[in-house]
């Protein structure tokens, strides 16, 4: 059985031998289904993309390229490795370790307790990894109980945001529901919540904040900068920041 974890760490070398770099992570397209891009360090330890397509030679010990030069897939990202994974009813999993493949082919998804389902049963990888761990026979009977709930929860949702107040005070003496909901358009469209710089300016990470892979951007008892908002951006992480405060101080009421 193949794995993505065997590719990492392996040196990338041309077919006359002269080394490019080595593989610290692979990318896929958006639904984790195929490797498409190798994520490597170059001599300098610059970060560099490489298509899958563009090595000859998957090797044991090394992987021989044709070309470095031609141009990485665009619109993948990176493997979701070491992200929290949760089963369709909520329960924590563990996290991911690693993906088993045929060729570039991802075919199952790796837990940090051993175990591995097949890929089919990832439904979702955002912040953290969804498995749907139902049998074949609640999947069908449920998915049309599956969309009503989806629709209940959506008028739900609706329904509180229609009564909360116009304003919430922090402790610090800021407002979050005011400064989102002070941005009506012109046209009279209803207000729309917005997660913005103002009300994360200043305040202190009561948790670490995480990439994708687990790695730390900041960690707890960080106070958040323009740095941190930015660096959180950079690697998609703004959501996550803004939740790890607005859930902080929604706890401290």
């Amino acid at each position: 059985m193949q794995t993505v974890s065997e590719l990492i760490g392996k040196p990338l070398l041309t077919r006359s031998g002269a080394y490019l770099g080595c593989v610290r992570n692979v990318q896929t397209d958006a639904r984790c289904t195929r490797i498409r891009n190798l994520e490597y360090f170059d001599k300098e330890e610059e970060e560099l993309l490489l298509p899958a397509s563009a090595v000859a030679e998957y090797g044991a010990d090394a992987l021989v390229v044709k070309s470095a030069a031609r141009q990485a897939c665009k619109n993948c990202v990176p493997l979701p490795l070491k992200t929290r994974a949760f089963s369709h009813r909520g329960d924590e999993l563990g996290a991911i370790d690693d993906f088993t493949r045929e060729g570039l082919q991802l075919t199952g998804v790796t837990l940090s307790d051993g175990r591995t389902y097949p890929l089919e049963r990832l439904r979702k990888v955002t912040d953290a990894a969804v498995l749907d761990l139902s049998d074949p026979a609640e999947r069908a009977d449920g998915n049309a109980a599956a969309a009503r709930a989806e629709k209940e929860r959506e008028n739900a949702a609706l329904s509180r945001e229609a009564a909360a107040p116009s304003s919430t005070e922090t402790p610090d003496g800021e407002t979050l529901a005011g400064a989102a909901n002070g941005n009506a358009s012109a046209a009279g469209a209803p207000p729309r919540k917005q997660a913005g710089q103002a009300l994360l300016t200043g305040k202190i990470l009561p948790e670490p904040l995480l990439d994708a892979r687990g790695n730390v951007l900041a960690p707890a008892g960080t106070r958040v900068t323009a740095e941190v908002i930015r660096r959180a951006m950079a690697h998609n992480k703004l959501f996550a920041l803004t939740t790890i405060i607005s859930r902080n101080f929604f706890q401290k009421r």
